[in-house]
């Protein structure tokens, strides 16, 4: 009966030795993988730190085609593109990559409006028109 006990605890000790083990390889192997992926995460961001330089330095880049013209009267439903070929400067409208009002825009009770039809926010300035330019040198002219 005792030696019967004794057998029984001694299968029931190899059987949980064998489970432990098995546990050891599964973590083990969970780790590993842990520490893959924090490292491919960490290349990731590296990516992502490095792309977003680029794009500033891209936009960086990109504002030297920009010039913003201020006080020009604000007009409603108004073409800013239009405007900017009206200036007096010599510019095909292939020329201009994009024109548009920038900053918040006046409720309309705010607008003092002339004959005309052009607006001007009450005692202050139209927004400001920001103008990109396909080249650098239509910008200096």
């Amino acid at each position: 009966m005792m030696r019967e006990d004794m057998r029984g605890m001694r299968n029931t000790m190899s059987l949980n030795n064998s489970r432990l083990d098995s546990i050891e390889e599964r973590v083990g192997a969970l780790e590993q993988s842990v520490t893959q992926k924090t490292g491919s995460a960490a290349r990731f961001e590296n990516v992502i730190a490095q792309l977003r330089l680029e794009l500033d330095q891209k936009e960086q880049e990109m504002l030297v085609n920009d010039i913003e013209i201020t006080n020009l009267p604000e007009m409603q439903a108004e073409n800013p593109t239009h405007l900017v070929t009206k200036l007096g400067m010599t510019l095909d409208e292939r020329d201009i990559v994009s024109a548009e009002r920038v900053g918040p825009r006046y409720p309309r009770g705010a607008y003092a409006s002339t004959k005309s039809g052009d607006t001007a926010a009450r005692g202050g300035r139209p927004r400001p028109l920001v103008v990109r330019f396909a080249r650098r040198a239509h910008r200096e002219k």
